[in-house]
């Protein structure tokens, strides 16, 4: 059987940097979901795009050359479908709304040579990193973190760049058959809490041939249950091998 493609230039994306594509491509992953699953295909171009809510079965593509880029707008992120328990920090000055969000999904896939750009400049002075008080180069509100995967399985995480996050890069927390291989992490060293991987009460989790340079931890294994409203699930079966890291907090 060969798999349904939807290209988001055929909703509506324009891939242009300027004129924001969310709903476009928001209606691909929905329009794939319907389908019974398939692939959420984007081009080489440059999409603007607040939060994207990725569906059972979707595999999102970014192709060589296609980025989708954080907006720099409040009002272009969404926390309407976010679980009960997933909350902002106000002392890191982090609001509880993602760039790429999944709740509850199962085969679900990220994928491509593109990249996925969360415009943390937008939201970070690095120009004034203050290391005894680093909250302090957010002059307001940022993102949480990028890609957040609540309670999902099957998941695949392969090839893509993600860099630039304003927060944490990748949250998967309370998921199950997880793997991420062979992506890149670039974050800029003087975020604050610009952490890369953070399986967070997660089994069956396989991290592999991965580059992270990161702002804080470059993987941090967790288990803050409470979050999930389930206590007692621990992070466990977790394997990473190959994996170069670089962070200034040592």
């Amino acid at each position: 059987m060969i798999a349904m493609i939807f290209d988001v230039r055929n909703h509506g994306a324009l891939g242009d940097g300027s004129n924001k594509d969310t709903h476009a491509i928001q209606k691909a992953i929905d329009a794939c979901h319907r389908a019974g699953g398939g692939t959420v295909l984007a081009p080489p171009g440059t999409y603007l795009t607040g939060t994207l809510f990725i569906k059972s079965g979707v595999e999102l593509h970014l192709t060589a050359g296609a980025t989708l880029l954080g907006s720099p707008d409040r009002a272009d992120y969404d926390n309407s479908q976010n679980a009960e328990h997933d909350c902002g920090l106000s002392d890191e000055r982090v609001g509880n709304e993602h760039l790429i969000y999944a709740r509850g999904a199962r085969q679900i896939a990220i994928t491509g040579r593109g990249a996925i750009d969360g415009n943390g400049r937008a939201f970070v002075n690095i120009s004034k990193p203050n290391e005894s008080g680093r909250e302090k180069s957010v002059p307001g509100w940022r993102p949480g973190q990028m890609v957040t995967l609540f309670d999902c399985q099957d998941v695949l995480i392969r090839d893509v760049l993600l860099r630039d996050s304003p927060y944490w890069t990748v949250w998967p927390h309370g998921c199950d058959r997880l793997t991420i291989e062979r992506i890149t992490i670039l974050n800029e060293r003087h975020t604050p809490n610009g952490d890369g991987i953070n399986p967070d009460c997660c089994r069956n989790v396989h991290i592999s041939d991965c580059h992270i340079e990161a702002g804080d931890d470059c993987i941090a294994i967790r288990s803050d249950d409470y979050r999930l409203g389930s206590p007692g699930r621990a992070c466990e079966n977790v394997t990473v091998t190959n994996c170069p890291l670089s962070t200034p907090k040592c």
